[in-house]
């Protein structure tokens, strides 16, 4: 079962209540399939709130997404002049990108009209799956270029809806002494078990190797003619990159001129990296926890200065290896009655094999934080390493 409870704050409990990821006691639970990572605009959508994305040309082409909601607002237009004389009017799709073509006369200059292009994208089987397209007046405006352009989209509701505050996992990381640096490939947990051994095979004249076994990358140190190791950061770093089985996990650095000789070290894991991010982030921090690669519980918890004044406030938790792939609670609700300043407690999420991979707080701020308060937290982003050892993030 997937429970957000509140703990307790100054001997204050929170008003909040377990919940299963559906509705529950008046409480509705938003889940999905959808893995991307969720903006504001997803928000919306999910909420109800966006209408059909659009995008109106200065001659007045009117393009508006087929489907409403986020699904369109990644759809593009962009008109081109192609220069050449006597060029026909085209229309290519790539994807979510239209680019219109204009046709143009003996001398090369566009000569196609507003309506001209509108009848181009609608007789397009490829652009009307995507856009229906109008006039925006009588349509004899000649049609000049335009740089890709995205479509815009329409809120019918929560219109200042922002994200304040989100926690995630960005690409785990390791250092050696010696300034060997490794770095997930993949952001989130799914670098999480990538470890590093580091071997000094001990017998003379050892060629430098790498050896790939799931996760675990092992680096057979190169030996001189005593059996001493010879290989040094620089030369490490080069073979690990140049491993296909290791480069397809990490990618290799020196964190420093390389030249410093490296020595064994026992099997460690990456460890993982916290990033918060919104104009909230140094005023909350959240605490995974229950493991250090996969962790399934999470502590939002609010530590000084402003906390989060919102008309409407919602959570949203993530796991794209799972279905469903997030929650979205509404924490306004009776059940929960969030003020901003209570902790929130996220317990067995995705349990037994997935892992909250992000959270978000989206919400419509009465107030926030002084432009001086989010400079000096460095325009509200932070990150955190994990200990691994202890089991909670220490700020670095």
């Amino acid at each position: 079962m997937a429970a957000i409870v509140g703990v307790q704050v100054s001997g204050t409990p929170v008003h909040a209540a377990p919940i299963v990821p559906a509705a529950h006691n008046g409480v509705t639970v938003w889940t999905g399939t959808d893995s991307t990572d969720f903006d504001v605009w997803d928000i919306r959508g999910l909420l109800g709130s966006l209408g059909a994305a659009t995008l109106t040309t200065s001659e007045g082409v009117v393009v508006t997404a087929v489907q409403p909601g986020a699904s369109g607002h990644d759809i593009t237009v962009a008109i081109v002049a192609p220069g050449v004389p006597n060029a026909p009017l085209s229309v290519t799709v790539n994807g979510d990108e239209i680019v219109v073509s204009l046709a143009t006369g003996p001398t090369g200059t566009p000569t196609s009209t507003v309506a001209h292009v509108v009848s181009a994208l609608n007789a397009s089987p490829a652009a009307a799956g995507l856009v229906n397209t109008s006039t925006g007046g009588p349509g004899s405006a000649l049609v000049g270029a335009m740089s890709q352009t995205a479509l815009t989209p329409v809120v019918t509701g929560h219109a200042n809806l922002t994200m304040l505050y989100e926690a995630s996992f960005g690409a785990a990381t390791i250092t050696t002494s010696e300034g060997v640096i490794l770095t997930a490939v993949q952001p989130g947990v799914a670098g999480d078990d990538i470890t590093l051994t580091i071997v000094a095979p001990g017998i003379p004249n050892a060629p430098l190797s790498i050896t790939v076994i799931g996760h675990e990358i092992i680096v057979s140190l190169a030996t001189g003619p005593a059996g001493t190791p010879t290989s040094t950061a620089a030369q490490v770093v080069a073979a690990i990159n140049a491993s296909p089985a290791a480069s397809a996990l990490v990618t290799a650095s020196t964190g420093g001129p390389g030249s410093a000789l490296v020595g064994a070290m026992s099997q460690t894991a990456l460890i993982p990296l916290i990033i918060e991010a919104g104009a909230y982030a140094g005023f909350y921090e959240t605490d995974f926890s229950n493991s250090a690669s996969h962790p399934q519980n999470a502590l939002i918890a609010h530590l000084s200065g402003p906390s989060i004044p919102a008309g409407d406030t919602f959570l949203y938790v993530k796991d794209s290896q799972q279905e469903p792939a997030f929650y979205v609670y509404d924490l306004l609700a009776p059940s929960y009655a969030w003020n901003g300043a209570d902790d929130l407690k996220l317990e067995g999420f995705w349990a037994p094999n997935g892992s909250i991979t992000s959270l978000k707080i989206f919400g419509t701020p009465t107030a926030v934080p002084e432009v001086s308060s989010i400079t000096l937290l460095a325009i509200g982003l932070a990150t955190r390493v994990w200990s691994r050892r202890r089991g909670v993030p220490s700020r670095s």
